[in-house]
């Protein structure tokens, strides 16, 4: 293969790469928007941390080598609100997630979403709308889980 042909094809494949990052990076589009407070958690982070437990219900005991990124977007701002609910409204109807868990009750709305990969689940993506505070929370999880270390991470 000549030398013309190579650097075309490096080109290609860092293109799609970009694409397909910023595709995936909710990061990219919230962190700059007003009203929204977010949250990148890498993997170094992670792994210093241990194994912890952050806050209720987030268990990452045995899992910060699993885990690549964890983002958290949270507003009680009604327009950013209303931009994060129309942000899982896309994800509801996308093909690429299963909805997990839907939990609706007086005072909060849950929706769990999931991206399988060939041999994991590469992503995990909560909504949590708190209807008495008009707080809106969105949690993704980046990484290489098993269905167990589903069980763990929810401390189940």
């Amino acid at each position: 293969m000549n030398m013309r042909i190579k650097i075309v094809l490096a080109a290609l494949c860092l293109f799609i790469a970009g694409i397909a990052s910023a595709q995936s990076n909710l990061y990219n589009k919230f962190s700059d928007r007003n009203g929204i407070t977010s949250v990148h958690i890498s993997k170094t982070i992670l792994k210093m941390m241990g194994d912890k437990k952050v806050g209720p219900g987030l268990n990452l005991n045995g899992l910060s080598d699993k885990i690549d990124d964890l983002y958290v977007f949270t507003t009680e701002n009604q327009e950013a609100s209303s931009a994060l609910a129309k942000e899982e409204k896309s994800y509801k109807s996308s093909k690429k997630y299963e909805e997990l868990i839907k939990v609706k009750d007086t005072t909060d709305d849950v929706a769990i979403y999931i991206r399988n990969g060939k041999k994991y689940i590469e992503e995990i993506i909560m909504f949590v709308h708190d209807k008495e505070s008009q707080e809106y929370t969105i949690v993704q999880i980046i990484g290489r889980l098993t269905k167990d270390d589903i069980n763990k991470l929810a401390d189940l």
